[in-house]
């Protein structure tokens, strides 16, 4: 197998530790990884403001595909690659949401939703970003200003999503990708658009082919991801769908796991 080139990391519960930040090992390991001249992408469902901030103290990165790869910027925040929901697909999708109670929001540099809910509060908080309330249904407001949205989530309880998500995927899933992001979150991205179109677009813009690059993730939105990259990595702490699929599975979980793959598959050591 030819030298790997790039490492692309999923944020939380991966290189985030859980209480959302950077450990000080990750951080040696990867600064250590692109001092030996390889790239370093993260790749995450977060709006790109929330992962900007995220990383402000992180200088070790080039690119960051964030919502899920529907926008792919540069440190200075410049879009390199983007491709959106229209503002008739959002309409459909909270419409139908709405039809069924359940919550949903799009985004543009922060949350827009109709009203700031008790689980509105906690993703923000857990996102760091900033929420408008609109007072207005979601399906209106995307209707009354034409807003294209990079991604449309449903936040709403676990088993509220459980309920509807065979419904969901009947209607919707040939059409848009699904992903769920947490046992409260579930994803809207347009066709086409998920973490494994991100981790080829991020090759692609290194110059580099997919084959060459290793991706890390934990979560259910990782698997596209972990599919196409040459070699697919899930940590100790992952879903057990991810690990069934990945090339490997670390022994250690999110705040040492990137560490450990920069180590053993890079060969960048202390």
């Amino acid at each position: 197998m030819q030298r790997l080139k790039a490492l692309l990391s999923d944020f939380d519960g991966t290189l985030a530790t859980d209480d959302k930040r950077i450990s000080p090992v990750d951080r040696a390991a990867v600064e250590r990884l692109v001092r030996n001249g390889f790239k370093f992408a993260l790749v995450t469902g977060r709006m790109t403001a929330s992962a900007r901030r995220a990383l402000a103290n992180f200088p070790f990165y080039e690119l960051i595909a964030a919502y899920n790869g529907a926008e792919i910027v540069d440190k200075s925040g410049e879009i390199l690659s983007e491709k959106y929901l229209s503002h008739e697909d959002g309409e459909e999708l909270a419409a139908f949401a709405e039809e069924r109670g359940i919550n949903c929001h799009v985004y543009s540099d922060k949350v827009i939703t109709p009203e700031i809910l008790p689980l509105t509060k906690l993703y923000a908080k857990a996102c760091d970003c900033k929420v408008e309330m609109t007072g207005i249904k979601t399906s209106e407001f995307v209707r009354e200003n034409k807003f294209s949205s990079p991604k449309l989530m449903f936040l709403d309880e676990k088993d509220k999503l459980d309920e509807f998500l065979p419904e969901i995927e009947e209607v919707f899933g040939q059409r848009f990708e699904i992903a769920r992001g947490g046992d409260y979150m579930l994803d809207f991205t347009a066709k086409g658009v998920d973490k494994g179109f991100a981790a080829r677009e991020i090759a692609r813009l290194f110059d580099t082919d997919i084959s060459l690059v290793a991706a890390i993730g934990d979560g259910y939105n990782d698997l596209p991801m972990i599919e196409v990259a040459g070699v697919g990595i899930a940590t100790a702490n992952a879903v057990g769908k991810l690990k069934d699929v990945a090339d490997c599975v670390c022994e250690n979980t999110n705040g040492s796991a990137v560490a450990e793959v920069v180590e053993k598959l890079f060969k960048v050591g202390l």
